[in-house]
């Protein structure tokens, strides 16, 4: 009989799928349930998902920082805009054929790694990527800490004026602490979600943070008549080298950005429903990643205009808005951009 089952596709049996039990797949050492093979049902991701999670991922506030850091070289948009766009063509290659080994085989980044290193020696591997990310968490929280605070001083102008009792060495006042704690435990509880139930936490990032994103560069456009000098300004380099090395300098940028995504796109791989089908999951990275950068590179430049310093750190940004419903909708959505950044890349 069993002979008999082998020679029937696996899909056309779906009633007689056993139930889940450790081990399943060899020793509980190595099989568990966020190790096995995604079953059948539970892979749900289909290419809107994906360009969900893509939004998800870029349109957070990592690529402002990112964006600045090659804009620091001295560069304007125009020379920007194509370094950023190739840089995320280059780290699009490798993130979609790593995603492809986890679609096509519905296992997760520790099961794929175990072909490289063994399975003794897939371990280092594994606790490097995991301190990228407890150091990639570290740093977003603080940001959407501060995020946090834009939103309360909207709502309540009063804690503007929370006592702060921290010495100026601290680097951070008892009010950013204390928004950095309530935001670790807000997003540490949606971080416990099932991965295959993610898909809904993106959708609806894509549905509301884009909007944010355009409003951002439409008031950046306007307010600087056309985009400032970091959009029509003439680049002056900042370093010694020539462009060529600062043009190199800055792809390596780009890719560092998702040099942690490149491993462990299998995570998310492993839901699809058809195998990562169709060439528009590689435009999705370059596509939206470029858009994206749009809004910072103009924020930074309407910012210069009106208090006339470049400030690439946004939650600054937001501080200054005198509108307080601007300021608490433009924090709140910036807070779920970072949340869904965090758990997509972290």
């Amino acid at each position: 009989m069993s002979f008999l089952y082998s020679l029937i596709p696996v899909r056309a049996l779906p009633h007689f799928r056993l139930p889940y039990k450790a081990g399943a797949y060899g020793t509980a050492r190595w099989s568990n349930k966020d190790l096995d093979p995604v079953p059948v049902e539970l892979r749900t991701w289909g290419g809107l998902e994906y360009w969900a999670y893509w939004c998800s991922d870029m349109l957070a506030p990592p690529l402002a920082a990112t964006v600045s850091t090659v804009m620091s070289l001295g560069f304007t948009a125009r020379e920007t805009v194509p370094i950023v766009f190739f840089g995320f063509m280059i780290c699009s290659v490798v993130v979609t054929l790593t995603g492809k080994m986890g679609a096509t085989y519905h296992v997760a980044y520790p099961v794929i790694v175990r072909s490289t290193f063994g399975m003794i020696g897939s371990y280092p591997a594994i606790v490097i990527r995991a301190f990228v990310a407890m150091m990639w968490t570290a740093i977003l929280c603080v940001q959407a800490g501060a995020f946090l605070q834009n939103c309360i001083e909207a709502i309540w102008p009063s804690f503007k004026t929370f006592p702060n009792h921290l010495s100026e060495s601290a680097g951070i006042d008892s009010a950013g602490l204390l928004c950095f704690f309530l935001y670790w435990i807000l997003q540490t509880i949606l971080s416990l979600m099932p991965i295959q139930k993610l898909r809904l936490l993106f959708l609806a990032k894509a549905i509301i943070v884009p909007p944010t994103f355009l409003a951002l560069f439409l008031w950046a456009v306007i307010v600087t008549h056309g985009g400032g000098p970091l959009v029509t300004g003439k680049y002056v380099l900042t370093t010694p080298m020539n462009t060529a090395y600062s043009v190199l300098t800055g792809l390596n940028v780009m890719i560092g950005l998702f040099s942690s995504m490149a491993v462990n796109m299998p995570d998310f791989g492993r839901f699809s429903k058809n195998n990562l089908a169709g060439g528009h999951q590689y435009f999705a990275l370059p596509v939206i990643g470029t858009l994206g950068a749009l809004t910072p590179i103009f924020v930074t430049s309407a910012h210069s205009k009106i208090w006339g310093e470049f400030e690439w750190y946004m939650p600054a940004v937001i501080a200054k808005f005198d509108n307080r419903a601007a300021k608490f909708f433009t924090g709140a959505s910036f807070i779920l951009a970072t949340i869904g950044n965090q758990i997509a890349a972290g």
